[in-house]
């Protein structure tokens, strides 16, 4: 299958680490909130995840779910909001 990369929200409460098979299982969905795709992801859960903005998904889809090889996950900056002020 070919590799592609898929773009979206985590929709809220769907996601499932298995500790185990280090497996995360969860709902991505489109960022206009027309579609959703079961999303499956080998490796080590992101730091962070449940608060992503975005989460992009490297990988293949088998018909049933995306198989993502690679997560690219964009969380709020945690220096967002906040004022800087210089002084000489």
């Amino acid at each position: 299958p070919a590799t592609v990369q898929v773009a979206g929200t985590l929709v809220p409460n769907t996601s499932a680490y298995t500790e185990a098979d280090r497996t995360l299982r969860f709902t991505l969905q489109e960022k206009d909130g027309t579609a959703t795709m079961p999303v499956a992801y080998a490796g080590v859960k992101p730091s962070n995840f449940e608060e992503a903005t975005s989460i992009v998904a490297i990988g293949s889809w088998d018909g049933k779910a995306f198989h993502a090889r690679q997560l690219l996950v964009k969380c709020p900056s945690k220096y967002q909001g906040t004022k800087t002020e210089r002084t000489y």
